[in-house]
């Protein structure tokens, strides 16, 4: 099999490793000396490479808590991997001592003989909503020099080109190297032969779709145009069809296509990096069915127990009641396993706060307070395990049954556990966060180069090469204005977006930004029919961003020479704003998904529309952070509306 390391230097994998933000270290030989620790992990253990390398884990952390000495051994023995989710640092701050929780993992990898070769030591940091979050470690530079000499030392004994080649053929989710106009396999792993189905001995140098023609009509026009544009390609919960022997196999999964060139002979290619999402995607769908069942008439619910407790075993639900007369709740087992009750344990109103975190418990009660009011819904909220104390990321739903001649009335609903759910979104925003911070220094300096070169043509007076230095910058911008985007996405991501609240007119902050679009857009009618005194405590630069997204996407989305309406006007406690188009149109099918992450409405008008879905999404985000409410109304080939409101304050009230 051909390595990893043609693709990328030694250099750059040493260096990608040691400035990545899981904590890491990497444990050789019987006596389980650490050979390497990167940034992130000193900083965990507060040490220097001095005080690290060459050490074992009881000589550094003798006294300190969790001790994983007695772990450490057992894993070198058996080679099973150990995790410890949630556990304890206590770590000091200056004078300020507190604790922070860690997920650990670890994970033995071998030599091509089958013998255990070491052990990889992986923290990463919980945050206070439970959400795996990077440890901000200090960036370590290109510059080999940067890198201590234990470091150094270190590295050269042991990360040589097939030691990389096992970390990446042992790692859970699909690698594939992709080269050249016919797309010849340089590198797959075995995680990725087996999502497809194909031995792993026959991929490395044959063509991909001579191999795997049943996905040629979808992925290789992706493929082709991630190579020919340059640009990195994101799918999601995408479906896949593969044959073995004749048998289809069915699934889903989220893949990320990344272009580069070979340093060395200088063909374009694609790396693939794919991950098995089938089992997520089915239960989602099942729950959004499940869902959809819960909301229909009550009598065709009672009447179909049996056949909801077979859905809900498909997708994993628990169930519970509530009966509003004794007080009491009833859970299935999967609710108890949750909450880590017994068969005999009951549970009432009072004891909610002791299995469910303390700032989700107003959300649940707003959710059942609604339910009782007929409107049944879903929120997502920290359980607590009483016997363990472990908390669970659940989405939970409710529903009111009224009396009845033959019952009382009751509530019904349903919890799933979305911990698993949760980290793979938490590790999809990690890489989006990564690579969208490595592409800002290049685009950085290359902006740069362009107005240098901008500078130079109109000195000499070349038009031309003035005109093509200034496209040239206006693509580099449009790219810087993408990555700013995903770092949104995934501040938003990990609860980190802030909000500068000012109490100002909010006809200010359209004045402002109808004097700089009509300077700016010239192919369509502006009107803007603000309303005078409408005075709002909210970020004024996020809800400028919002407001000019919506603008911009009236702009994209309707035909030159129509008229875009901004228009305000204040309600009973709220100001209502409107952007309305005379452009395509949204479909009803799209309406429901056109605020969700990533999701763009897909017709014959708009597949040649620019854009990764991000901008609606980060709209709702910041409009929701302010408490307010944002939707669309549209008619497909006659426009669309998109509102959206904000609080007032007393200044109006």
């Amino acid at each position: 099999m051909l390595s990893p390391s043609s693709v990328l230097s030694d250099k750059t994998l040493l260096n990608i490793l040691y400035q990545s933000p899981t904590a890491t270290a990497i444990y050789t030989g019987e006596a389980l000396r650490i050979a390497f620790a990167n940034a992130a992990m000193r900083k965990l253990w507060n040490l220097t490479d001095e005080d690290i390398i060459g050490k074992t884990y009881a000589e550094i952390r003798a006294g300190h808590s969790p001790n994983l000495t007695d772990q450490l051994s057992s894993v070198w023995q058996t080679g099973i991997t150990y995790r410890q989710a949630a556990a304890a640092y206590t770590l000091k701050a200056n004078d300020y001592v507190y604790t922070q929780y860690y997920n650990i993992e670890l994970k033995t990898t071998r030599a091509t003989d089958g013998q255990v070769e070491a052990i990889i030591h992986t923290a990463v940091q919980l945050n206070q909503t439970g959400v795996a979050e990077r440890i901000d470690a200090s960036p370590v530079p290109e510059d080999d020099t940067t890198l201590s000499l234990t470091v150094k030392e270190a590295a050269n004994g042991y990360f040589d080109a097939p030691a990389i080649e096992v970390l990446l053929d042992d790692a859970s989710i699909g690698v594939v190297v992709l080269t050249g106009e016919e797309n010849q396999i340089l590198y797959a792993n075995r995680a990725y032969s087996q999502m497809i189905s194909r031995n792993i001995n026959l991929l490395c140098g044959s063509k991909l779709f001579d191999i795997l023609p049943e996905a040629r009509a979808y992925f290789e026009p992706i493929i082709n145009e991630v190579r020919r544009a340059g640009r990195a390609v994101y799918l999601y919960d995408t479906p896949f069809t593969v044959y073995n022997n004749g048998n289809p196999s069915r699934g889903y999964v989220n893949v990320i296509y990344q272009p580069f060139t070979h340093p060395v002979i200088g063909d374009k290619g694609v790396l693939a990096i794919c991950h098995d999402v089938t089992l997520q995607t089915i239960n989602k769908q099942q729950l959004e069915t499940l869902n959809a069942e819960l909301q229909s008439s009550n009598q065709d619910l009672q009447l179909n127990q049996t056949g909801l407790r077979l859905a809900a075993d498909t997708a994993k639900l628990g169930i519970w009641t509530f009966n509003p007369e004794t007080n009491e709740f009833g859970l299935d087992e999967r609710c108890r396993n949750i909450f880590g009750l017994d068969a005999t344990d009951k549970i009432t109103k009072a004891d909610i706060g002791s299995v469910i975190e303390e700032k989700y418990v107003e959300l649940v009660v707003q959710l059942v307070q609604n339910a009782y009011a007929g409107k049944p819904g879903m929120v997502e909220y920290y359980a607590i395990n009483r016997k363990t104390g472990k908390r669970s990321w659940v989405r939970g739903s409710a529903q009111f049954i009224p009396p009845t001649q033959e019952s009382g009335g009751q509530l019904i609903g349903t919890m799933i556990d979305l911990s698993a759910e949760k980290d793979e979104e938490t590790r999809k925003t990690d890489f989006i966060g990564f690579v969208s911070h490595e592409l800002r220094s290049p685009l950085t300096s290359l902006s740069g180069f362009m107005q240098l070169l901008q500078i130079r043509a109109a000195k000499t007076g070349d038009e031309k090469m003035t005109d093509i230095a200034l496209k040239s910058r206006r693509q580099v911008d449009r790219m810087a204005a993408m990555i700013s985007g995903f770092l949104d996405v995934v501040k938003m991501g990990e609860s980190a977006i802030q909000l500068d609240l000012s109490v100002f007119d909010l006809n200010d902050l359209l004045t402002a930004v109808e004097e700089e679009c009509i300077t700016i857009v010239q192919t369509h009618q502006l009107v803007f029919k603000p309303v005078d005194g409408a005075w709002v405590e909210a970020d004024y630069d996020k809800i400028e961003q919002v407001l000019t997204n919506l603008i911009n996407n009236a702009v994209k989305y309707s035909p030159q020479g129509t008229t875009i309406t901004v228009a305000s006007k204040c309600l009973a406690d709220e100001v209502q704003v409107s952007v309305a188009d005379e452009g395509l149109g949204v479909s009803p099918a799209d309406i429901p998904y056109l605020f969700d992450r990533f999701y763009r409405a897909q017709s014959e008008h708009t597949k040649t529309i620019k854009g990764f879905g991000i901008g609606l999404y980060i709209c709702r985000e910041i409009i929701e952070g302010h408490h307010g409410r944002i939707w669309v109304e549209s008619e497909i080939d006659k426009g669309s509306v998109f509102y959206f409101t904000l609080p007032l304050t007393s200044k109006n009230l």
